[in-house]
């Protein structure tokens, strides 16, 4: 294939990606398929190392269809009680499924797709630094999500500080700044666990986490951020310097934190931390230990956050969304403690060391959801080019 068509098909690629991390725009995410028929009449036959994405593909799809005939004939713990049923979830998660493999299809080289997951990255930054600049400056915010959606933003913070004065809180393409932060965060991680290197360009997602002025999103920014600092320091302490900054810088970034977080609870009269504990308690106090272990299946939710749903009194009966306080709680609810486990089990064996097993845990403090694209295509990945697995699923 010619130097111009491989650049072509990373260029492609990085757009597919983009797209599938903006699922919140809804049907904006078809726009893959036109361009995936365009990389298809660009290689024409030159199709390789397909086998094993096929081979991935085809067994989550088996292993989604036979948790779904678990859960509809209510095995064990696992319930319907959300309104979702076998057919609903099964063609959703199978389409989610087919997007990921189809950007992954044409990516031949992990080379290609390190390159593609940061052009992607630039996107969103690109975008955000627009935001942001405009915001700040002019007082006025450019809302993409509203331009496409018809959805306001949530990027008022509703207080001032020192220095900064009034804060917002630029959310890119997203409706909330933690969520944004979130979606820039596992891709940013994916690409430093494919490349096992660390470049300058993988801090700038902190730096755009932390701007965003959301707790949440300073949290799981600041702990990326220190496995990067870790990571690519760990043969160097002779750097006395760079390790002196890191420890005077680091009880500054936690006062930060704590005066951000006052600031919002005032702005908030309290709210956001009383809804997130009522979550917590819906699921870790008020199920059964059966349930608090092993889940309640996709097709369903513990029986408060299910009469919520139904009843749509979420903000009303003072609970948060279900994926407001981590991937790691939403987990718990479909599949329990047990699942949770299970996936950190599977983040151990795929890393290469202690810096990177921190790393994969921590997308589990974001609230990205494990039903959305950008989830399914960042566990898609791992499973790919963690190496045991690769060497297992090429024999079959």
């Amino acid at each position: 294939m010619s130097i111009n068509k491989v650049n072509i098909i990373c260029l492609l690629s990085a757009i597919n990606i983009f797209i599938l991390s903006i699922e919140n725009l809804g049907d904006y995410r078809f726009l893959v398929f036109p361009i995936t028929f365009f990389m298809l009449i660009l290689k024409k036959k030159e199709y390789k190392n397909y086998k094993l994405k096929l081979n991935i593909y085809i067994l989550l799809i088996l292993l989604l269809f036979s948790h779904l005939i678990l859960n509809h004939i209510g095995f064990f713990t696992y319930k319907i009680n959300i309104g979702y049923l076998l057919v609903d979830s099964l063609v959703s998660n199978v389409f989610k499924l087919t997007l990921v493999f189809l950007v992954l299809f044409f990516i031949e080289s992990k080379k290609t797709l390190i390159i593609a997951i940061k052009w992607a990255l630039i996107i969103h930054f690109y975008l955000y630094l627009i935001q942001l600049i405009v915001v700040y400056i002019f007082g006025y915010y450019i809302d993409y999500l509203n331009i496409f959606t018809g959805v306001i933003s949530r990027y008022q913070s509703g207080y001032s500080l020192p220095i900064l004065g009034a804060i917002y809180r630029p959310t890119g393409l997203y409706l909330e700044p933690s969520t944004f932060s979130s979606f820039i965060i596992v891709l940013a991680t994916l690409k430093v666990y494919l490349e096992k290197e660390i470049e300058r360009f993988d801090y700038i997602a902190v730096v755009v986490c932390i701007s965003t002025f959301s707790i949440a999103a300073i949290i799981y920014a600041s702990i990326y951020f220190i496995t990067l600092y870790l990571k690519s320091n760990h043969k160097s302490y002779k750097k006395i310097f760079i390790n002196i900054i890191f420890v005077i810088l680091s009880p500054l970034v936690l006062y930060f934190i704590s005066i951000n977080y006052q600031e919002r609870m005032i702005a908030t009269e309290g709210t956001a931390s009383e809804i997130r504990s009522n979550l917590n308690d819906a699921v870790l106090v008020s199920q059964s230990g059966n349930e608090l272990m092993f889940g309640n299946g996709l097709l369903g939710l513990p029986d408060i956050l299910a009469k919520a749903i139904s009843n749509r009194s979420f903000w009303k009966d003072k609970i948060a969304a279900v994926n407001d306080n981590g991937t790691w709680l939403f987990i718990i609810m479909k599949f329990g403690v047990v699942g949770l486990l299970l996936l950190i089990l599977f983040f151990y064996k795929i890393s290469a060391d202690i810096f990177q097993f921190l790393m994969l845990s921590n997308i589990l403090l974001t609230k990205i959801s494990f039903l959305q694209i950008e989830f399914i295509f960042f566990i898609f990945v791992l499973i790919v080019y963690s190496r045991d697995f690769y060497i297992k699923m090429s024999k079959i």
